[in-house]
């Protein structure tokens, strides 16, 4: 946070965000008096009470500014209840020409206090018009703001409009505690990281006591019950291996070499990954490796049996899916993790690491499940979690969370999705029953991966979760939405591109929105999302097979395939016959093969381009379409087997 200690760039545009109290005022005078000393003429704006307040004692904060007003280098501007910009503007413009020139930084304290009489559209127009104006004379701008719910829109676009964005946060543990980021600066390097201050008589001082660096690079892995612990070079591996195969055992092997760390880690008797993670920090998949170096290097090996639902939570410690590193228990409190983590859904584990205690808490879709910790004790379940909550209020701990997409087994019974409710005559009403399920895990699981691979930049500058999260993805979502239109894609249903936030305690969705959601979303990861087999679509990725489901449904009410809107009951099979054949047409597979058992139809598309959910999807809402409400969908191997009834 040196930026207390430079000078700024001249027509720089800067926001500082805070809510009352935390020290947005004394900043801004900080800065200004900065630029006073230097030589630059400042011009500050605030209400009245408060620069009558100025004038009178010849201060800013804890600094007397009598000389630089004498000489006009300093101007106070009061403004009272503002209806139009018009009277802000002829104000400003007045005291332009009678402070000293050449200007170097207008201040506004703050855009808050315009909003009691001003719409905020019309602030807005009025500060990008100043912003403009400003540049163009190489003068800086630094704005003020509270941020409530009722702004949050608002305050998104003014930290789009400026170069520099400063955020305040306020914490009450017993006392006060003030913590400041660098939250954007554009075109030059920064950390993200909150700084904990204090405010002094002579103005705002950062603490110098910062995170604890990491223990080690050994990682921390759960030891629960032993199950073997043995000194190495260790012959018999093969017996264990066997054993832990026969038994179904859920466990951890670790081997602890001079050179380094092996993990296995099982699940239900299969190994799901093998890991040699070396001094310097860096891991490779190396199974065979890891098994003779059990066989032959001096060392130990230790298996300690674990939950195998915390098996997939594992995965992305071991294979390093980092989500933050290094974020301190000042930053973010305990309990303000847990809800965060709780909130978005989030699959994977945090893990925590003091000077002498360290723990894992494992999360699976937002709820903890099982928690582990060791100090002088080694402590599990709500045992752990306490610990957890006295070591954080206790000490300056570092923070580690890891996400772990949620893998189901084959064992687990399939979910069925949500189907679209419709009338009669196949008309979608006015809202669709969704219970936040497929619009969630769009925006925040599936498309995770997407922004971290795509946007890092942006993922690496965001320290609060989820928010900033849900951000980056409704406007990655409305940028898709943007390029669509312009390609006059034909399943797009709305007329604006833009979509509403707040989507956490809503049931129910729009129709043309929620569509135009599913489709933009699923076009976004079409070409980045890994499909290995049919089995992922249906099992592996719970939320994002749904989005492509739902996307499917879709087909037959975006675009008119049939020849009538009304259908005899009895005429279906000709008619879904006849949009099979259509389908092909189009090229989207090459041929399809039908056969009627029963109540059941088995069909078997050759050379389908469609991922089958989609294609599931696409038969789902063509019934639906048809008039038909009592059937069931469901994928064996290539075939597709639908159930009457």
């Amino acid at each position: 946070m040196d930026i207390l200690e430079e000078n700024l760039p001249s027509g720089i545009s800067a926001l500082i965000v805070g809510p009352p109290g935390s020290g947005k005022t004394i900043l801004s005078q900080q800065l200004l008096y900065q630029i006073l000393k230097r030589g630059g003429a400042t011009i500050y704006i605030a209400s009245e009470s408060q620069i009558s307040l100025i004038t009178s004692q010849k201060q800013l904060f804890s600094w007397n500014i009598l000389s630089y007003l004498e000489e006009n280098q300093f101007t106070p501007m009061g403004i009272g209840d503002v209806a139009d910009p018009t009277e802000l503007n002829i104000s400003l413009a007045q005291a332009i020409r009678e402070s000293r020139q050449p200007l170097s930084l207008v201040v506004v304290d703050s855009l808050t206090l315009l909003m009691v009489g001003m719409e905020q559209r019309k602030i807005m127009k009025f500060t990008e018009a100043l912003n403009r104006k400003l540049q163009n004379q190489q003068v800086g701008l630094l704005l003020l703001t509270t941020p409530t719910k009722e702004t949050e829109d608002f305050l998104t676009k003014m930290k789009s409009l400026v170069s520099l964005v400063i955020e305040i946060k306020l914490e009450e543990r017993g006392t006060i505690r003030r913590h400041m980021r660098i939250f954007k600066y554009l075109g030059r390097k920064h950390s993200t990281q909150w700084f904990p201050f204090e405010i002094t008589d002579n103005g705002i001082r950062f603490s110098t006591i910062l995170a604890r660096p990491p223990l080690s690079t050994v990682l921390f892995l759960p030891k629960l019950i032993p199950i073997e612990e043995v000194s190495t070079p260790y012959s018999p591996l093969k017996n264990l291996l066997r054993r832990i195969e026969k038994e179904k055992l859920s466990c951890i092997a670790e081997a602890t070499f001079s050179s380094g760390q092996g993990v296995m880690l099982f699940s239900e008797g299969e190994r799901v990954t093998s890991i040699i993670l070396g001094k310097d920090g860096k891991r490779v998949h190396a199974p065979q490796l890891l098994e003779n170096s059990i066989k032959t290097k001096k060392g130990t090996l230790s298996v300690h049996s674990i939950r195998s639902d915390i098996v997939p939570l594992l995965m992305g410690y071991l294979e390093d899916q980092i989500l933050f590193r290094n974020l301190s228990s000042d930053q973010m409190r305990f309990e303000e993790i847990l809800e965060s983590l709780s909130e978005s859904e989030f699959s994977g584990c945090v893990l925590m690491r003091g000077d002498t205690e360290q723990g894992l808490i494992f999360i699976d879709e937002g709820q903890v499940i099982e928690a582990y910790f060791e100090n002088e004790h080694v402590l599990h379940s709500k045992d752990a979690l306490s610990a957890f909550e006295e070591a954080a209020a206790r000490g300056n701990f570092q923070v580690d969370i890891y996400f772990s997409p949620r893998v189901k087994k084959l064992s687990e019974e399939k979910e069925k999705p949500s189907q679209v409710v419709t009338s009669p005559r196949g008309i979608l009403p006015e809202f669709i029953p969704l219970k936040g399920l497929t619009v969630q895990g769009a925006f925040i699981n599936a498309t995770l991966r997407h922004l971290q691979k795509e946007n890092s930049a942006e993922w690496s500058s965001t320290l609060y979760y989820p928010r900033p999260l849900q951000d980056i993805a409704i406007s990655k979502v409305e940028d898709e939405i943007l390029r669509l239109k312009a390609m006059n894609d034909p399943y797009l249903k709305r007329d604006t591109y833009k979509l509403r936030r707040g989507y956490k305690n809503r049931e129910w969705y729009p129709v043309d929105e929620y569509l135009d959601i599913v489709y933009a979303v699923t076009r976004m990861l079409e070409f980045s999302w890994p499909y290995e087999n049919q089995n992922q679509y249906e099992l592996g990725w719970g939320k994002l097979s749904k989005a492509y489901f739902e996307l499917g449904k879709t087909v037959s009410y975006c675009i008119d395939l049939l020849d009538q809107e009304e259908l005899e009951r009895t005429m279906w099979y000709n008619h879904f016959v006849k949009v099979l054949k259509k389908w092909k047409d189009m090229g989207s597979f090459s041929e399809v093969k039908s056969k009627k058992e029963g109540k059941k139809i088995i069909l078997n598309f050759s050379k389908d381009v469609e991922p089958p959910p989609r294609r599931k999807g696409m038969l789902w809402g063509l019934l639906e379409k048809l008039g038909l409400l009592k059937f069931d969908i469901h994928i064996d191997g290539e075939d597709y087997i639908i159930t009457f009834g």
